[in-house]
C-alpha cells in the first residue's frame, strides 16, 4: 500500500504555491515512481530512505492556465448575472504507482481542486474548503467598493453544487441561486442598468451593503459591499492574488505621455543640393502611448485590494463609458507601474498609477 507522510489538507489549493506529496509504500523496497497528470507521466526516484517527493506547483499551473489569464466571460443577457468561470478552477486527477525491486507495483489516484491564486508569507488567505470568496481578505466577512454604472463582479469558488440564499441584511431581501462546481461569477453590473440584472432581485442602495451567503441556516461569508454613486472616471480591472477579478475607479484627469523614436535611419543623400530635399530617411517610428492617473482617496480596505494591481499578471483598462453594457472586446490589456507608500493606520490616501498602452500601430518601410 502507498503511504503518504505529507500530502495537501487545505482544499482548494493555490496553484502558484507548492503542493508536496511525500510518500513510499509500507512493505518491501521502493524502486521507482510514475505520476500520470492529464496523460503526461513523470517518473520519480526515491531518496536513500525510500521515500519519494513531488510538487505540483509547475504541473498545476500550467494545466489551470490555458488561456493566459484571459477575461473571456460574456454576459447572455442583462437579466442572466450568475456565470462558471471554468479557467479560475482545475481538478487534478494524479495517478501514482511505485514499482518495487522486486517487481511488484503499488496504485493509488488523487484528486485534488486547484484555483488560480497564490499565498503570501506575510499575508493570511481565509480559506473554506466548501464555498469562498475569491477576493483578498484573511477572514470571512469581506469589504469591497462597487462604482455604479460601471461593470462589476465578484467570483465564488464552490466545491460541489451549492444552493446559497444571499441575503441582505440592509433591506431583509434576499435570493436564491444555485452555485456550479468550480468558480462562479456573480455580475453585481454589467455597466448598463443596476435595475437589469443583480439589483432587479436585491437592491443596493449608496453606502455599504452587507450581504450574507448562507447555507442551511449557515453564513459562508460577509461581503460588506460599498456602492459608490455614479461618477466620470477611468475603470480598470486586474486579476487578484485571491484568483478573482478586481476592480477600481480612477479619477477621470490624467496627464499623458507620447514617446516616439525612429527605427532606423538610411542613407539619401544621391542627389545634388539643388535636385535634393534631404540626405537620410527614416524606415518608420515605434511609439507608445502612457498616462498618470490618481486613484482618488482610500480607505484601509481598499488599499489592500488595489495593491494586488500592480502584482497582477493581466490588468485590463475599460475603453467605454458609464452605463453602458459590456463587453470583453471593450477591455484593453494594459501595463500599470508605481510606487504604492501607505502607512498602517486606517487613515485616508491617494496614489498615483501610470497606465502604458499598447504600442501604436505605425507605417513602416
Amino acid at each position: 500500500m502507498i503511504v503518504f507522510s505529507e500530502q495537501p489538507s487545505k482544499l482548494p489549493l493555490p496553484a502558484y504555491n507548492n503542493t508536496i506529496i511525500k510518500y513510499t509504500i509500507d512493505n518491501g523496497t521502493p524502486k521507482s515512481s510514475t505520476i500520470t497528470i492529464g496523460g503526461y507521466v513523470f517518473d520519480i526516484f526515491p531518496d536513500a530512505s525510500g521515500e519519494f517527493y513531488f510538487n505540483f506547483r509547475e504541473v498545476a499551473a500550467v494545466f489551470i492556465n490555458t488561456n493566459l489569464f484571459a477575461d473571456t466571460v460574456e454576459m447572455e443577457s442583462a437579466s442572466k448575472f450568475l456565470y462558471q468561470d471554468p479557467a479560475l478552477s482545475y481538478i487534478l486527477t494524479a495517478e501514482i504507482i511505485i514499482e518495487d525491486t522486486a517487481g511488484a507495483t503499488q496504485t493509488v489516484t488523487k484528486v485534488w481542486p486547484f484555483i488560480k491564486s497564490v499565498n503570501q508569507f506575510d499575508r493570511g488567505r481565509y480559506q473554506d474548503a466548501n464555498i469562498m470568496l475569491l477576493h483578498p481578505g484573511e477572514t470571512s466577512v469581506f469589504s469591497l467598493s462597487y462604482f455604479e454604472g460601471w461593470p462589476f463582479d465578484i467570483s465564488v469558488y464552490a466545491d460541489q453544487v451549492r444552493t446559497l440564499t444571499i441575503k441582505s441584511k440592509r433591506t431583509g431581501q434576499s435570493t436564491i441561486q444555485t452555485f456550479r462546481k468550480g468558480v462562479n461569477r456573480i455580475f453585481i453590473s454589467n455597466g448598463e442598468n443596476d435595475f437589469l440584472g443583480f439589483e432587479n432581485i436585491l437592491p443596493l442602495y449608496t453606502g455599504v451593503n452587507e450581504l450574507e451567503f448562507i447555507e442551511n441556516g449557515n453564513i459562508h461569508f460577509t461581503l460588506l459591499l460599498d456602492k459608490k454613486p455614479a461618477e466620470c472616471g477611468q475603470l480598470i480591472k486586474w486579476f487578484n492574488q485571491a484568483g478573482g477579478w478586481s476592480y477600481w475607479l480612477l479619477k477621470p484627469l490624467y496627464i499623458q505621455e507620447l514617446k516616439s523614436n525612429s527605427r532606423e535611419r538610411i542613407n539619401a543623400d544621391f542627389e545634388t543640393l539643388d535636385n535634393s530635399n534631404g540626405n537620410f530617411q527614416i524606415t518608420g517610428k515605434d511609439a507608445e502611448k502612457g498616462r498618470e492617473y490618481l486613484t482618488g482617496l482610500m480607505d484601509h480596505e481598499e488599499k489592500n485590494v488595489f495593491e494586488e494591481m500592480s502584482l497582477s499578471p493581466k490588468l485590463y483598462y475599460y475603453n467605454s463609458e458609464a452605463f453602458q453594457r459590456f463587453s470583453t472586446s471593450k477591455f484593453i490589456e494594459v501595463e500599470a507601474s508605481g510606487n504604492y507608500k501607505s502607512g498602517n493606520k486606517a487613515n485616508l490616501e491617494e496614489f498615483k498609477v501610470r497606465i502604458d498602452f499598447p504600442k501604436f500601430y505605425t507605417q513602416k518601410i
